[in-house]
């Protein structure tokens, strides 16, 4: 059975502590969700809401005539 010398267990550490740390950098950006909506329309504006508490980068577009966003 191998030792394990106090230099590994440091080397190991703090490998460990670089990994760990190092994760969050090399995470991926959130998405980003384009929402064309009516600026009188409550659904779409909660949808937008329930995305952006879902983690997502949300941009909103308000026009009059949402039709032709649809199609």
């Amino acid at each position: 059975m191998t030792m394990l010398t106090r230099r590994a267990l440091i080397a190991a550490t703090g490998a460990a502590a670089f990994v760990a740390g190092a994760a969050p950098l090399l995470a991926a950006p959130p998405a980003t969700l384009s929402v064309v909506k009516s600026p009188t329309c409550g659904c779409c504006t909660g949808w937008a809401d329930l995305a952006r508490e879902a983690g997502y980068v949300v941009d909103t577009t308000d026009v009059d005539d949402v039709t032709r966003a649809k199609v």
